[in-house]
């Protein structure tokens, strides 16, 4: 994932505050179809069938917020990527740490 915007930003009460940015675009290439054979080996009887096995690109975008105060951090981000054929996957995450 490339990291397209990055801060590092201090509020008032000293917690260390940074938004981002996230923009991937991943092409892929090569065969995106497939054919599958089935059969059943007593009877002979065989059956294909065509799938296709990847989109030509995927598409990401993620923005969020990550901050830190003494040994406590927290992280709020959203992410929506989309593919061919009205693909669209969406994400919320939250997390929280703290380090001992």
């Amino acid at each position: 994932m490339q990291r397209f915007l990055n801060a590092n930003l201090e509020a008032p009460c000293g917690a260390k505050v940074k938004p981002f940015i996230d923009l991937t675009i991943a092409p892929n290439f090569g065969d995106k179809k497939v054919t599958n054979k089935v059969g059943l080996v007593a009877t002979g009887t065989l059956d294909s069938f065509d799938a296709r096995i990847t989109n030509n690109a995927m598409y990401k975008g993620k923005v969020g917020v990550e901050t830190t105060k003494g040994k406590h951090s927290f992280g709020l981000n959203y992410g929506i990527g989309g593919g061919n054929r009205g693909r669209v996957d969406q994400t919320l995450q939250a997390n929280y740490r703290y380090q001992f």
